[in-house]
């Protein structure tokens, strides 16, 4: 949300689970193997055996020409969508260093790793 509150858009726009997860790779890095491995819930599905992201899915091999032909253009579409959101790294001003860190401790995707609330608040951005 800060992220949002910075730029005054969206970070991921989207409400398809498997392109918001492409999503999150392009901004903060590839998911954690091991993370990747625990997921439940159906997205167990979403990665392969080395924990890498199934993105973009496969197109359904049975479905007509037509279908087939708008599934390749959506597929499309998302792709792009995909391609344009760019790493967290490069959409931070570098003159805001308290604000850039701040946002780098928390897009860390592995939960071992990522700052708790309570670290998070004790950053000096929260002492402006």
């Amino acid at each position: 949300m800060m992220l949002e509150l910075h730029e005054g858009r969206l970070t991921f726009d989207t409400h398809d689970m498997p392109q918001h997860l492409a999503m999150m790779e392009r901004v903060a890095g590839p998911f954690p193997v091991d993370m990747a491995r625990r997921a439940k819930n159906g997205a167990d599905k979403m990665f392969d055996k080395d924990g890498r992201l199934l993105w973009p899915e496969p197109l359904n091999a049975r479905a007509s020409r037509e279908e087939a032909s708008r599934q390749g253009a959506r597929q499309r579409e998302r792709k792009e969508q995909v391609a344009q959101v760019k790493p967290l790294r490069e959409r931070l001003d570098r003159s805001d260093k308290q604000l850039r860190d701040i946002l780098l401790d928390l897009f860390v995707l592995d939960p071992k790793h990522r700052h708790t609330a309570s670290q998070a608040l004790r950053n000096p951005y929260f002492d402006r």
